[in-house]
């Protein structure tokens, strides 16, 4: 992620992983409304995972747990980070007073 801090997932106390658009809509340009649509289809179609259109939703680790649920995810996941890398550096990040 080029320098900035930050993650597209999180693993919560919780025993749940938190997907991060909203710091992917304000931190990566690489990250518009039509890749964080496609992250959302991508982790929808996986059985147990209905992500809500928030900013923050979250998944529960346990619909990981299927062999062909975590391939999923993992493939899902490997998209977008070959989407965040695919960005030239300095055009991956936002500044966080720019619009959208």
């Amino acid at each position: 992620m080029r320098g900035k801090k930050g993650a597209p997932f999180s693993v919560k106390p919780s025993g749940h992983l938190q997907v991060n658009f909203g710091w992917m809509k304000n931190r990566l340009s690489a990250f518009d409304e039509g890749n964080r649509t496609a992250l959302r289809h991508r982790l929808n179609h996986i059985k147990g995972i209905e992500l809500s259109p928030d900013l923050h939703p979250k998944i529960l680790l346990s619909a990981l747990a299927d062999k062909e649920s975590l391939r999923q995810f993992l493939e899902a996941a490997n998209w977008c980070v070959g989407q965040i890398r695919a960005v030239p550096a300095k055009s991956a990040t936002r500044q966080p007073d720019e619009k959208t």
